[in-house]
């Protein structure tokens, strides 16, 4: 967006005229300076104006490319559900993608932008680019402030990419980002995939800390079974019940 202009206020050399005919032999010395500061204003309000319709045209425009590529991802992803062949599968990826990373390279700041790198990032994941699907969920979240609704889905994305390349300490970084976001909605399972990662890297010991975490902080989780589960594999003892709070005393 452009910056608005500012425009210097013009001022008589002496504020406290006492005549009328001071002020009128000082408009007429600066009449030439007055116009070309009116000008200037002018030109400076049109030049604002026409940016902020440009910019509105743009948005618009990518709005649209936007609103035809999900089109091409939710035909790629009704194909996929019919149990077609896998040939046919990335066929129909192969021929989303183009869109959004179309619009990515355009580095527009928008919204339709923005959620473009989590399209391209789920095709890329499912066509096996590994490293491009983490590369393009990790720019969202990166981008997006801590209470987008849609980081943690971000997050999740980029650590199982980066899960699939066997790139653990990678992985184990995004989910450790996701178990950091204010709403503790997606907390246990952030728990959950650190622990993952962590057994995956030989570190059994964190990892219990991990599971036994999750059953600590989140009594109401449907992943305590798994992580209980785990737990028994892994030779640990689960985490002791919570002790309920007393009843108060009346």
């Amino acid at each position: 967006m452009a910056k608005k202009q500012e425009v210097a206020e013009l001022v008589a050399p002496d504020p406290f005229l006492e005549s009328a005919g001071k002020v009128a032999l000082w408009v007429e010395k600066h009449t030439r300076l007055l116009v070309l500061t009116v000008v200037g204003a002018a030109l400076a309000v049109a030049a604002v104006l026409v940016l902020g319709a440009q910019k509105e045209r743009s948005s618009a425009a990518v709005t649209a490319s936007f609103g035809k590529a999900v089109e091409k991802y939710q035909d790629a992803i009704e194909l996929s559900a019919t149990g077609t062949t896998a040939e046919a599968k990335t066929k129909a990826y192969e021929a989303a993608l183009p869109a959004f990373e179309g619009l990515l390279a355009e580095q527009a700041s928008t919204p339709a932008v923005r959620l473009a790198a989590l399209y391209a990032g789920d095709l890329a994941r499912r066509l096996g680019r590994l490293d491009v699907a983490e590369k393009h969920f990790a720019a969202y979240a990166a981008s997006a402030p801590p209470d987008d609704s849609l980081k943690h889905f971000a997050l999740e994305g980029a650590g199982y990419a980066a899960e699939d390349a066997n790139k653990l300490d990678a992985a184990l970084a995004h989910f450790e980002l996701l178990g950091q976001l204010p709403d503790r909605y997606y907390r246990d399972y952030a728990l959950l995939h650190q622990a993952r990662i962590l057994e995956r890297k030989g570190s059994k010991d964190e990892a219990v800390a991990r599971y036994k975490k999750l059953l600590e902080e989140m009594t109401d989780s449907p992943l305590r079974t798994t992580a209980e589960s785990r737990l028994a594999a892994l030779g640990a003892s689960p985490a002791p019940a919570p002790t309920p709070a007393p009843a108060p005393i009346e």
